[in-house]
């Protein structure tokens, strides 16, 4: 996806991969949209976060007995990368945010979506069908 015509979400990236120890999911900052994505949101912090991000995602293979325990490691640092977006924005009302997304309806390899936009991610409108990925849930 591209720009995407849902309130406060700007970028909507899907991660590269299937989500198995094969082919691990990543996020390629070599994509234009990727960089664009991650750019806007911390700056010129995108290669640390896409590298922070990178790690975690290798870990999570979805046929693994502890994927779970992966993918919320996965949320945590999202987490604690919005808390210091939260913590640097100028307009508290509104700083950026990234979110990780399930997309059921879209092709096996697709189905996991980072999201950059604005505000807290809750509050985001999603993709049709889109699930918000949490931590604390």
């Amino acid at each position: 996806l591209a720009r995407v015509d849902v309130p406060r979400v700007k970028y909507a990236v899907y991660l590269s991969g299937d989500g198995s120890c094969l082919k691990p999911f990543w996020l390629d900052l070599s994509d234009f949209l990727t960089y664009a994505a991650l750019n806007e949101v911390v700056d010129d912090s995108a290669q640390a976060v896409a590298e922070c991000l990178n790690l975690r995602l290798r870990r999570l293979d979805r046929w693994s007995h502890d994927w779970r325990q992966s993918l919320r490691a996965v949320l945590v640092l999202l987490d604690a990368v919005n808390a210091q977006l939260r913590g640097a924005a100028r307009d508290s009302s509104q700083p950026f945010a990234l979110a990780l997304v399930y997309l059921p309806s879209q092709e096996h390899q697709k189905q996991l979506a980072l999201l950059s936009g604005r505000g807290s991610p809750a509050e985001w409108g999603l993709p049709p069908g889109g699930l918000l990925l949490r931590a604390d849930a």
